[in-house]
């Protein structure tokens, strides 16, 4: 399901995954995670993944994510379980 506004284009991807791409290219993916996709692949890649909580579900222990904005190297992010990032290393 495709959905467009404003100069940007909305995919739903599946589960709680969607794509988003503004009009100068930057795609946000929202909750990516292992059944995200319908079909199983995913498309472009991202400019900036985005987790909108705590998924309780398939998480034990800490919630690592990798994030990278437009022009810098990917970033290596932890945060324990009290919500608090405890380590943030460039990679």
């Amino acid at each position: 399901m495709t959905v467009r506004h404003s100069g940007l284009t909305i995919d739903w991807l599946g589960y709680a995954t969607t794509r988003i791409e503004a009009s100068d290219g930057t795609v946000v993916y929202t909750d990516p995670g292992r059944y995200g996709t319908l079909t199983g692949a995913w498309e472009s890649p991202t400019d900036i993944p985005h987790l909108s909580g705590d998924p309780y579900d398939s998480q034990d222990g800490d919630l690592v994510v990798i994030t990278r904005n437009r022009g810098e190297s990917p970033r290596l992010q932890s945060w324990d379980e009290s919500d608090n990032p405890s380590t943030n290393h460039p990679r």
